[in-house]
């Protein structure tokens, strides 16, 4: 067994970081900004040094080494088991990112991974870089088998097995992209929409950011006025071509420059909408095609997956508590017109920011400090919420005054 995975299995290895052993230098040095693949597990310089590069090009550059001929020759087909090493320095979240992309990348190139290891199995003292293992396994399932025995080595980590489907993250593939051209006379609609969000928003950060100190760390709203001034600069060049793809392109911008758990909820909870409304878009039935049915079934989406992520529910004190009663007056009035239903989900968005003040939070890091809320403090993150469904209702509205 120790001969065949000898012959059969590669490793690749990169870092940002160079180890430092006990009274002297590093074994290397790399300038800021820069990382180092073929990096040793005994600190040994690598055979490679660039500019840093993002998680999923560092990894598609690993698998390129261990696709080599000339190595291990990795190709479609081939059933693996995979190792992802900790060098020693790279924290948690960092390797749970890079495993991600280990996942997503074998999925991509339809290579079958059994079996995939994560830790700090063999580290290089502190060094602050990972090392890439991959297996390939007999076709008679015996080094699969091995890899399964239990033992009692007290630093082997028993991997995951994805011979069954895992749970993911609801995900996003565009078939579009931004465009360098201004929106057209028919985008207007959604362009005025945006710069209302932006606009309302953007007053409120005082407001958020002292809501947010009250059980929070008071950033609530700094967080969201960073994402705003992105917003802003893309708002000419997004592409708006359809409901599906702006959704899409908004959790793009969200998941880059809105941080904090909101906007990781706020890039699922669009990537689910996305999705959603992007099967409305194709089944192209009259019901499915209007603005307000899609509208609707994005929502639906929406709250399902923040609701199913976030470990919330309506009740907790949290955005579901202005979402959830919007999105029941969107579905019990798909049929009213615009005016009246614009009216009723704003007034339902405030109605669902008050009952924050009453309610214990039963999520979030203001669930386990309870007795510092006070009934005089909404939740931030509904607040932020009715805000931005206030502004949608309000060009809506004005919209149809108009016509």
């Amino acid at each position: 067994a120790v001969v065949s995975t000898q012959s059969t299995g590669g490793t690749a290895g990169v870092a940002l970081r160079a180890c430092v052993p006990p009274g002297r230098a590093p074994s290397f040095t790399l300038p800021p900004a820069t990382m180092e693949f073929g990096v040793g597990i005994h600190g040994e310089a690598g055979v490679l040094r660039c500019a840093s590069i993002d998680c999923k090009s560092t990894v598609a550059k690993l698998f390129e080494y261990l696709a080599d001929p000339r190595g291990l020759n990795l190709k479609s087909g081939d059933d693996v088991a995979v190792m992802v090493n900790n060098l020693g320095g790279t924290s948690e979240l960092e390797m749970s990112v890079v495993v991600n992309e280990v996942i997503a990348w074998l999925a991509a190139h339809q290579v079958i991974c059994y079996r995939i290891y994560s830790g700090d199995f063999m580290t290089s003292l502190g060094m602050h870089g990972i090392s890439l293992s991959v297996l390939r396994l007999d076709s008679e399932g015996n080094m699969l088998e091995q890899l399964k025995y239990p033992t009692t080595a007290v630093s082997w980590k028993s991997g995951q097995d994805l011979s069954e489907p895992i749970d993911t993250v609801v995900q996003w593939n565009p078939t579009t992209s931004h465009r360098d051209t201004k929106p057209s006379d028919t985008d207007t609609r959604m362009v005025k929409i945006l710069e209302a969000v932006c606009e309302d928003l953007r007053a409120k950060v005082t407001e958020l950011d002292e809501l947010d100190r009250v059980s929070g760390d008071g950033d609530c709203g700094s967080t969201i006025s960073a994402l705003l001034l992105a917003l802003r600069s893309e708002i000419p060049t997004l592409d708006y071509s359809s409901f599906s793809t702006i959704l899409a392109h908004l959790a793009e911008i969200i998941e880059k420059h809105m941080g904090g758990t909101s906007g990781a909820l706020y890039t699922i909870g669009l990537t689910a909408a996305a999705n959603r409304v992007k099967e409305c878009e194709e089944e192209k039935c009259a019901d499915n095609s209007s603005h307000l049915r899609q509208a609707t079934c994005g929502l639906e989406a929406a709250v399902a997956a923040i609701s199913r992520y976030g470990k919330a529910k309506e009740g907790d004190c949290t955005m579901l508590d202005v979402l959830c009663p919007v999105l029941r007056v969107m579905q019990f009035n798909a049929a009213g017109n615009t005016s009246s239903l614009t009216a009723m989900c704003s007034q339902s968005a405030d109605t669902g920011v008050l009952k924050t003040k009453k309610l214990a939070a039963r999520a979030g890091r203001a669930s386990y400090i309870g007795t510092v809320k006070t009934s005089e403090s909404a939740d931030p993150g509904a607040v932020a919420a009715a805000t931005w469904i206030k502004s949608v209702c309000r060009v809506l509205y004005q919209e149809q005054l108009n016509k």
